[in-house]
């Protein structure tokens, strides 16, 4: 995902302006589909890469790496560019780190993911789980993963598993 921040009118902007599939994962692969795709989009022009002031990533090594990475690739075309951690993936890893020294939260958090893997290894177990909602007359919702690398996909879990247990316990009565 590609989004950019920019000065119009003395005013700080943000817009997403494209998603692409990059099939070369590596660090040089990440910066060709990355140029590819500014020079595409009108962002870079004749190979002056002055605009590229700032990238943010999450922390993969890929990304981030102080040999090889992506900003050091980067910032080989432009020395000025600065290069942060998202605050967001930092945050998650801080919670999720955090959390590995509380016996129950690693106990809870692996009961959600045995539960996950129970439904989502076998089609006909998952099939057998969507239509419990509908027996209940809800809505059938996708059972989302629930890892320690996606934002608040653990609450998803817990919110989704909570919700249909307390509809089914209601109407056992």
């Amino acid at each position: 995902m590609v989004y950019v921040k920019y000065l119009k009118g003395g005013e700080s902007h943000t817009a997403f302006v494209g998603n692409r599939h990059i099939t070369d994962c590596k660090a040089d692969g990440v910066k060709t589909a990355l140029f590819d795709f500014l020079e595409s989009s009108g962002i870079i022009r004749d190979n002056n890469y002055t605009p590229l002031m700032g990238l943010g990533t999450d922390g993969a090594a890929v990304m981030v790496g102080c040999r090889n990475g992506v900003g050091v690739k980067l910032k080989e075309h432009n020395n000025m560019m600065v290069q942060v951690h998202c605050v967001a993936h930092r945050l998650n890893l801080a919670a999720s780190q955090a959390s590995n020294g509380i016996g129950y939260l690693k106990d809870y958090h692996r009961y959600i993911q045995v539960l996950y893997r129970f439904f989502a290894d076998s089609q006909v177990r998952y099939d057998r789980l969507r239509e419990l909602p509908t027996l209940l007359h809800g809505k059938v919702k996708q059972v989302p993963e629930g890892t320690s690398v996606r934002w608040l996909s653990v609450e998803s879990a817990v919110k989704m598993i909570f919700k249909h247990c307390c509809n089914y316990l209601s109407l056992r009565g």
